[in-house]
Protein backbone atom coordinates (compact mmCIF):
# COMPACT_ATOMS: atom_id res chain seq x y z
CA UNK A 1 0.00 0.00 0.00
CA UNK A 2 1.26 3.65 -0.84
CA UNK A 3 0.49 6.57 1.79
CA UNK A 4 0.72 10.12 1.18
CA UNK A 5 1.36 11.25 4.51
CA UNK A 6 1.58 15.13 5.42
CA UNK A 7 3.02 16.79 8.75
CA UNK A 8 5.28 14.14 9.06
CA UNK A 9 7.60 15.82 11.33
CA UNK A 10 5.08 16.80 13.58
CA UNK A 11 3.45 15.08 16.75
CA UNK A 12 1.27 12.42 15.22
CA UNK A 13 2.92 12.61 11.64
CA UNK A 14 6.43 11.05 13.19
CA UNK A 15 4.56 8.21 15.21
CA UNK A 16 2.95 7.41 12.22
CA UNK A 17 5.79 7.25 9.68
CA UNK A 18 7.44 3.89 11.42
CA UNK A 19 4.22 2.52 12.24
CA UNK A 20 3.21 2.52 8.24
CA UNK A 21 6.42 1.27 7.41
CA UNK A 22 6.22 -1.81 9.69
CA UNK A 23 2.53 -2.35 8.33
CA UNK A 24 4.37 -2.92 4.94
CA UNK A 25 3.67 0.55 3.24
CA UNK A 26 5.34 3.09 1.11
CA UNK A 27 5.56 6.15 2.62
CA UNK A 28 5.58 9.19 0.79
CA UNK A 29 6.28 12.49 3.08
CA UNK A 30 5.45 15.97 1.87
CA UNK A 31 7.32 18.52 3.64
CA UNK A 32 8.70 22.17 3.61
CA UNK A 33 12.17 22.97 3.95
CA UNK A 34 12.57 25.27 7.58
CA UNK A 35 15.36 26.77 9.37
CA UNK A 36 17.56 26.69 7.00
CA UNK A 37 17.34 22.63 6.98
CA UNK A 38 15.97 20.29 3.61
CA UNK A 39 13.08 18.11 4.58
CA UNK A 40 14.75 15.07 4.54
CA UNK A 41 16.75 16.15 7.02
CA UNK A 42 13.66 17.52 9.43
CA UNK A 43 11.96 13.82 8.58
CA UNK A 44 15.83 12.03 9.52
CA UNK A 45 16.16 14.48 13.10
CA UNK A 46 12.45 13.84 13.32
CA UNK A 47 12.66 10.18 13.54
CA UNK A 48 15.89 9.75 15.18
CA UNK A 49 13.91 11.59 18.26
CA UNK A 50 11.21 9.33 18.57
CA UNK A 51 12.76 5.85 17.27
CA UNK A 52 15.85 6.19 19.54
CA UNK A 53 17.63 4.25 17.80
CA UNK A 54 19.70 4.91 14.32
CA UNK A 55 19.73 1.47 12.87
CA UNK A 56 15.62 1.52 13.27
CA UNK A 57 15.71 5.00 11.35
CA UNK A 58 18.13 3.22 8.78
CA UNK A 59 16.12 0.47 7.90
CA UNK A 60 12.63 2.35 7.67
CA UNK A 61 14.71 4.67 5.01
CA UNK A 62 14.54 2.73 2.41
CA UNK A 63 10.62 2.83 2.73
CA UNK A 64 10.01 6.21 2.52
CA UNK A 65 10.19 8.85 -0.23
CA UNK A 66 10.65 12.37 0.80
CA UNK A 67 8.50 15.30 -1.73
CA UNK A 68 9.61 18.75 -0.73
CA UNK A 69 6.94 21.40 -1.13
Amino acid sequence: MNVLLTGATGFLGSHLVPELVKEGCKVTCLLRPQNKKDAVSRLRESLENICNDQAMVEGISPHITVLEG
